[in-house]
Formats: structure tokens, sequence, C-alpha cells
């Protein structure tokens, strides 16, 4: 998922890289721009992204359990 998502982001980061540094005629330091924003600020995204969808699905995963065995039921019963 995480090599998807950097491909996806790396393909646009490249696009839009490509017609900002056009306009100087620097084109070629497209690659190198991919590169290193990839490396140092995508690859921070990408591992806080991963960790909160994991946590939000044990998350949501706990109340599928709590409504199976009725633990909610008896929360609400409790007050």
């Amino acid at each position: 998922i995480i090599g998807l998502m950097s491909f996806l982001v790396g393909i646009v980061i490249a696009q839009q890289g490509a017609v900002q540094l056009r306009q100087f005629g620097a084109e070629i330091y497209t690659v190198n721009l991919v590169g290193r924003l990839s490396l140092r600020e995508l690859g921070i995204l990408m591992t806080a992204i991963m960790v909160a969808g994991r946590s939000g699905s044990a998350f949501a995963a706990q109340l599928g359990t709590m409504k199976l065995t009725e633990e909610i039921d008896a929360m609400r019963t409790i007050g």
C-alpha cells in the first residue's frame, strides 16, 4: 500500500515540478526533486497516515468486539 501511494504521489509531484521547473529551463532536475522530496517529506507523511489508519481500525475492532460481547450495553446500564 505504501509503495502504491508513494508511486502515485511521486507521479503528481513530478508532473507539477516539471511544469514549474520548465519556466526556468531546469526540467532536468525533476528526478532530483522527486527523489529528495520522497525521502525527506513523504516518508514521514506516509508513515503517519499508515499509523493513524492502523490505530483507527484497531479502535473500531475493539468497539465491534465490545458490541458483540454486550459490554457496551452493560456500560449504558451502569450509566
